[in-house]
Formats: structure tokens, C-alpha cells, sequence
């Protein structure tokens, strides 16, 4: 398999050529069970496991192999084990927030937990059944959003549904601007599409609870039952019929697509809900006070919107909580950063007296 039916591009050469050393490859990372980690380059597909250079240079996990990320591999002929020497910059990353500990006031620590990486395409997968909640879908767009991946919503058993129409039209109020496909497994338009977002070389992710019909949705891309049995997977060929963990596939036009574990919420790692509710945050610029909080102040044209039900009550309540969290990973990758320069100056000065 060539580099480039891997989602291989110019960006991703340019930057190995920077770290390459002299027996290292460039492969993608395909699979991820905690530390242990299966690729894929013009090699084939092989086990690996990172190096110990690596480990004790990463400050925290979001630092370590990804599903999608490409790594520079030293090549062992000897041992079935490659070795993972670094991990290339990432173009975008589909992140999580993810509670670690508790800090010495008692107060939640939150660290970022990395989904997928190197993605041109979040697809949200929403049922239209017991699983359609407007409050998850705006959840899930602020977090593609701050990916740097653009977010397309998906709705599944379409047939099932008897008022597609007006889920959809609540949708686009609610994630103004983010395309919306409404699909059956019974539709072989659904290939149509989707197919602008599916062109050889980019890389899709799917996201949703469990029993949405990702992997329907994969079969169907793929154009067999493979999602359900895993006969063909990037990975080790093991089969099955839930997803367990984060794969890649390549499909038959030449995308990437990689499936992920079930989510039915997701802690959004972004300092900014802006893009999502940009109507909230309009008004807010018509706020009498430019620190309004948009719960008790006068002239607060939040609260004006909401009165006179310009505003959905909900729609507010999920604004409001979303930004009291991006306020908290704002000051956590605050934190982090001055965490990351303490502790490589503490590694380096380690380091300085080992020798």
C-alpha cells in the first residue's frame, strides 16, 4: 500500500523530511490499545510500540500516537515490533476533555484526551429515533469545530422517522451553517451525498452513541459487511460486531474513514463556543456591560432575547453551561502550558546532571 492511499500528502512529507532519521519510515497509525499501537506504511501493516526516547519526552499523553496520526518509524527487520520515534504536527485534532484528578482546592483537572488526528471531515452520526437530542448535536459540533476538521451531520434511520423535515430545520437553527444528510441503510443514494466529502486523499471521522448505525453507515461506504465482521480492516484482523476501539479503513474511492467507540457525551477540549452560538453571541455585543455574564445584569440583551422568546430557554441553559466549560479548558491549557515549560526545564536540568 502506497503512502498516499493513506491520506500521504505534502504537508506530512515536508515535515518528515525535517525529523526523518536515516533507518526511519513514515507510517500511519491505524489502531490504539493503550501503549500498544498497529500502523501502516508501504511495509504493510505491523505492530509498534514507542520508543523510550519518546516516553520520557512526552509531558502528557494527548502527546502519544493518535488513531490517523503519521509517525516516523525506525525500521527493525529483526524484531516484528517497530518502533515509534516521533509523531508528526498534526493538521487538526479531534480532542476530549477528560476529568484526571482534582487539583488542591478539591476542583476538577482536566486533561485532553485525542480521539483522532489528521481529519479533513468530522461525521456526526445522530438516529432519528430516541437518540435525537439538538443539545448533544451542538455539543458535538463545537468539539469538530475546534478541530480544525469541518463537522457534517448525519442523521441515521431516516425511514424509521415521520417528521425528517422538521428534525432537520431544528438542527440547522440549532448548528447554523453545518451541512445535514438525512440517510437510511435502504438508500443507495447515500453514497451520492456524501461522496464531495469522500474524495481520495482526505480523512473522515465518525462520531456518535452507540446504535446510531456507524457501522451500517461503514458497510455501506465500503460497499460490503466488512465494519460488522472486520475481515478487512487497517489493523489485525480480528472481527467483531461493535466497535471497541478506533480504527481506519480505506474505502473503496479512496478515503480514509475511521470509526470510534460509542460516545453518548462528550467534554469539549476548546477555549471558545462562539462559532456555534454565534446568535447568543450577537446579542451579547448589544449587552449593556461588556463582561456580562447573561444571568442577573441589567441591560443584558441576553436575558432581554430570552424574556421575549427570541431565544429557546434550552438553547441558552446549553450555552451557558458549554461556556462556563470552555472557560475552564481555557484556563487549564493555561495551566498546561506553564506545566509543559516547568517540566522540560526540570527534564533538561535531569538530563545536565546524568552527565
Amino acid at each position: 500500500m502506497k503512502l498516499e492511499d493513506l491520506g500521504w500528502n505534502a504537508y506530512f512529507a515536508e515535515q518528515f523530511e525535517k525529523l526523518k532519521t536515516e533507518d526511519s519510515f513514515a507510517a500511519r497509525v491505524s489502531v490504539v490499545e493503550k501503549e500498544a499501537f498497529i500502523i501502516s506504511s508501504e511495509h504493510g501493516v505491523q505492530k509498534a510500540s514507542v520508543s523510550g526516547n519518546f516516553r520520557f519526552a512526552a509531558l502528557v499523553r494527548s502527546e502519544f500516537p493518535a488513531v490517523g496520526d503519521w509517525v516516523i518509524v525506525r525500521e527493525n527487520p529483526v524484531d516484528d515490533e517497530q518502533t515509534i520515534l516521533a509523531v508528526l504536527p498534526r493538521k487538526t485534532c479531534f480532542s476530549r476533555s477528560a476529568v484526571t484528578g482534582k487539583d488542591r482546592l478539591g476542583n476538577a483537572v482536566m486533561s485532553e484526551q485525542v480521539l483522532a488526528a489528521n481529519l479533513d471531515y468530522v461525521f456526526v452520526v445522530m438516529a432519528l429515533d430516541n437518540d435525537f437530542n439538538l443539545r448533544r448535536a451542538e455539543r458535538y459540533v463545537i468539539a469538530a469545530k475546534s478541530s480544525g476538521a469541518e463537522p457534517v451531520l448525519i442523521l441515521s434511520k431516516a425511514d424509521i422517522s415521520p417528521d425528517v423535515p422538521s428534525l432537520i430545520a431544528q438542527l440547522e437553527k440549532a448548528c447554523p451553517g453545518v451541512p445535514i444528510f438525512a440517510i437510511s441503510k435502504f438508500q443507495t443514494s447515500t453514497l451520492e451525498v456524501l461522496k464531495p466529502y469522500l474524495s481520495k486523499g482526505k480523512t473522515v471521522v465518525l462520531i456518535g452513541s452507540s446504535g446510531v448505525g456507524k457501522s451500517t453507515l461503514i458497510n455501506l461506504l465500503l460497499e460490503s459487511d466488512q465494519a460488522k465482521t472486520g475481515e478487512s480492516r487497517v489493523g489485525d484482523g480480528k472481527g467483531r460486531h461493535t466497535t471497541t476501539w478506533r480504527e481506519l479503513f480505506v474505502l473503496p474511492g479512496g478515503a480514509v474513514l475511521i470509526d470510534n467507540p460509542g460516545i453518548r457525551e462528550i467534554g469539549v477540549w476548546t477555549p471558545s463556543v462562539e462559532d456555534t452560538f454565534a446568535d447568543i453571541e450577537a446579542l451579547a455585543n448589544e449587552c449593556r456591560y461588556s463582561k456580562c455574564t447573561h444571568t442577573k445584569e441589567p441591560g443584558c440583551a441576553v436575558l432581554a432575547a430570552l424574556k421575549s422568546g427570541k431565544l429557546e430557554k434550552k438553547r441558552y441553559q446549553n450555552y451557558q453551561i458549554l461556556a462556563q466549560e470552555a472557560g475552564l479548558i481555557r484556563t487549564q491549557m493555561s495551566n498546561k502550558i506553564r506545566s509543559k515549560i516547568h517540566e522540560k526545564q526540570r527534564k533538561q536540568g535531569n538530563a545536565k546532571t546524568r552527565k
